[in-house]
């Protein structure tokens, strides 16, 4: 750490980025973090995050990183409402049973759509475990949801 101007503290740790701050509290606090996390290597996890904000984190970096159309957005917003009783639930504490109960009972009435979020929610779930957030391997490994083409039955389906 040292000392950039009047109020400037910067901390420079390898293989880190530098990065400034305002007070030499704050500025310690984050070089200590640091050091822990280059200790650590492979087994640090960062501060546990709600599904609510991985969610509209992703979203947001998915809009300007992809630069998808605005049809497409809205699809995926519309796939991240259905989570909404999940969003205050820790990413870490997230479990595969009641996620696959939940989505078990709207692919009853609503089939594509479970599909879709439940591949919303695993694409979610896979990015924030690449940002080191520790994520149940159980809630990926939920078997996707079986959806057939409007107006096609068992019966009808052509065969090839």
């Amino acid at each position: 750490m040292r000392k950039r101007g009047p109020r400037s503290f910067q901390v420079r740790v390898e293989p880190f980025p530098a990065k400034t701050f305002p007070t030499k509290k704050a500025a310690k606090a984050y070089e200590l973090e640091l050091f822990l996390r280059r200790a650590q290597g492979d087994r640090y996890v960062d501060e546990t995050r709600t599904l609510g904000e991985e969610i509209d984190a992703w979203l947001q970096r998915h809009q300007a990183m992809s630069g998808t159309r605005e049809r497409t957005a809205e699809f995926y917003e519309r796939s991240a409402k259905i989570w909404n009783p999940f969003r205050s639930t820790r990413v870490s504490a997230l479990r595969r049973a009641p996620v696959e109960d939940f989505i078990g009972r709207r692919a009853s009435d609503h089939p594509r759509s479970a599909q879709n979020e439940l591949e919303f929610l695993k694409r979610v779930l896979k990015d924030a475990r690449g940002r080191d957030q520790r994520v149940d391997e159980g809630v990926l490994s939920i078997p996707p949801v079986k959806a057939r083409a409007r107006g096609t039955s068992v019966e009808c389906r052509a065969t090839v």
